[in-house]
């Protein structure tokens, strides 16, 4: 499913992107990127979240190389997952 609480921006991105969700109900939370091979290439979060309150992340384009990721939202009831893209 996509996620209303999941946000991605810009998307493709060339330096930085900017990546926030928002929980509908309080509890924990994992936030992650992922390449196409389904390698974890990095957590941006990993904790509790309160309910209605925006996390908000920065992604350094650095830190990934050109290419397709997917970023994954793990909440204990459901699972979101939006592609990312950087570009040069």
């Amino acid at each position: 499913p996509t996620a209303t609480g999941l946000t991605i921006y810009p998307n493709p991105f060339t330096s930085q992107a900017s990546i926030g969700f928002v929980l509908p109900q309080a509890g924990r939370a994992t936030l992650e990127i992922y390449d196409v091979q389904n390698r974890l290439v990095q957590r941006l979060f990993a904790g509790s979240a309160p309910a209605g309150e925006r996390r908000q992340f920065t992604l350094a384009g650095s830190d990934l190389a050109v290419g397709m990721y997917l970023v994954r939202l793990v909440t204990s009831s459901q699972v979101y997952t939006q592609k990312l893209v950087r570009v040069n």
